[in-house]
């Protein structure tokens, strides 16, 4: 009778592991994998309770492929996590609500634009001027800054805002004249109908290499816009700082590249690209 049970448990074993076998002649081959040893069961002779012992050796350590499982001592560069070097130089302002962008003046200074609607003037008087029209809600307000290259002789600076003055939200990009005495005069709307969102409004505007003006936009929350070539949603765009369609534009129209969904910043190498 113990013989029969012995038996049995060895046909069971033995289907099993055919069963396996048979299982995973299809199995997809991965590149690397890892490697374990697999133990051998053994079965003592029976036993005067009449049943026999299986014994499983313990579990060695996983290994990966080729590794003799001896660990590999790391070096002292390895091992050593670089400790940060930073200190503070000066405090050049503080209490800015969501600053968004900065722009440093020729003359001394610097100009920072709060998501909330204020055009700040960071110095030793630290003035503030609320630029009119912009409706902050999540990641729309006022956004983009960027000075004209000529900036010394003919003080334009640009702005990229959010707004609802028409009813819905969209984008505009504006021109300003900046005053001496930290005023804005002679507003033209360089660029109006950027569909807005409370997320995924792009908002960064540079002046690139070539002399032209290069605004992101986001997508709005609807992707298929960012593919539409007509469309200024998701988009890198491309004007002259007067507002006008340069040549070289690939669809004729302020269109510069397509498929992005919220760009938010800008940057040329040191071949203009």
């Amino acid at each position: 009778m113990l013989r029969i049970k012995l038996l049995i448990i060895i046909a069971i074993g033995l289907i099993a592991l055919s069963a396996c076998n048979a299982g995973t002649q299809n199995a997809p081959i991965l590149e690397e994998t890892t490697t374990l040893a697999v133990p051998s069961v053994q079965i003592t002779s029976p036993t005067s309770e009449g049943a026999g012992e299986v014994v499983v050796p313990s579990q060695p350590e996983a290994t990966s492929p080729g590794d003799s499982g001896t660990a590999i001592p790391q070096t002292e560069a390895e091992t050593q996590t670089p400790t940060p070097s930073l200190e503070l130089i000066t405090q050049v302002a503080k209490g800015l609500d969501t600053p968004w962008e900065i722009a440093f003046l020729p003359e001394g200074g610097i100009l920072a634009t709060e998501r909330s609607g204020i055009l700040a003037l960071i110095d030793k008087e630290g003035k503030q001027l609320t630029i009119s029209g912009v409706r902050e809600t999540g990641e729309g307000g006022l956004l983009g800054l960027a000075l004209h290259p000529d900036f010394a002789n003919n003080q334009w600076l640009y702005i990229y805002l959010t707004t609802n003055d028409t009813g819905s939200l969209t984008n505009r990009v504006e021109r300003y004249t900046y005053n001496a005495d930290h005023t804005v005069s002679d507003r033209i709307v360089i660029l109006e109908g950027i569909k807005g969102s409370s997320n995924h409004d792009g908002g960064r505007i540079r002046f690139g290499p070539d002399g032209l003006l290069y605004i992101t936009t986001g997508d709005a929350g609807s992707p298929q816009l960012a593919q539409d070539p007509q469309a200024l949603e998701g988009k890198i765009l491309r004007l002259t700082d007067e507002g006008a369609v340069p040549e070289g534009n690939p669809w004729g129209n302020p269109v510069y590249s397509i498929g992005h969904r919220t760009p938010q910043g800008l940057a040329w190498d040191s071949q203009g690209r």
